[in-house]
């Protein structure tokens, strides 16, 4: 069945080639937008490990106590 399905897709997409540059456009462009995508996310990422780290406002400085 494999093999049958792709001769047959290789002859169409030689027939028509219109077709098979709109198909790579289209798989090129869902390319970009899953790295734009894994960008956007590691960056959201980046930024909640710096906004954790960091300490938050009601802590006192530390203060030394000689008995």
């Amino acid at each position: 069945v494999e093999s049958m399905v792709s001769d047959r897709l290789s002859a169409f997409l030689e027939e028509n080639p219109a077709v098979a540059k709109r198909i790579i456009a289209k798989a090129v462009d869902a390319q970009h937008a899953r790295l734009a995508a894994r960008k956007a996310r590691d960056l959201t990422r980046r930024k909640n490990a710096l906004e954790i780290s960091a300490l938050p406002g009601k802590l006192a400085d530390c203060q030394e106590s000689d008995p």
